[in-house]
């Protein structure tokens, strides 16, 4: 068995034994498993990441985009192929969308909660005044 298959090989034992997890367990073992050397296996793994970003659990979706950004930074190191580079900018565009989705979600926490600050504060005004002539 060669490098490539061995790593393969390593590789789907890992997504298999992280599967079986749960919860934070799963969270930790993503972000911190075993990561590939190869540039074929890479990219591989990047492509497993996905179903993981798009997890309804946030910290497994946290852990994928983790992982897919260790993967991007081990791309960089040992790109080496048209295949590789075009990976690595797929990957990098899909951290990016999901980065500005966050801060998008985050501003709009803030907002929604700012706004009902304000709304509180008003009505407290108004009632103050009301029953302080």
């Amino acid at each position: 068995m060669n490098g490539v298959d061995s790593e393969r090989k390593l590789l789907e034992e890992f997504h298999r034994s992280a599967g079986e997890k749960s919860g934070e367990l799963q969270a930790g073992a993503i972000r911190n498993g075993y990561l590939p050397g190869t540039p074929e296996v890479l990219v591989e793994a990047g492509i497993k990441c996905i179903p993981l970003i798009e997890s309804d659990t946030p910290s497994v979706s946290d852990a994928g985009r983790d992982r897919l950004k260790a993967v991007v930074f081990k791309l960089k190191l040992v790109q080496d192929s048209a295949n590789a580079r075009s990976a690595l900018e797929q990957f990098e565009s899909m951290i990016e969308k999901r980065e500005r989705k966050a801060n998008r979600e985050t501003f709009y926490g803030i907002l929604f909660i700012g706004s009902l600050i304000a709304i509180i504060t008003i009505a407290v005004f108004f009632l103050v005044r009301m029953f302080v002539k």
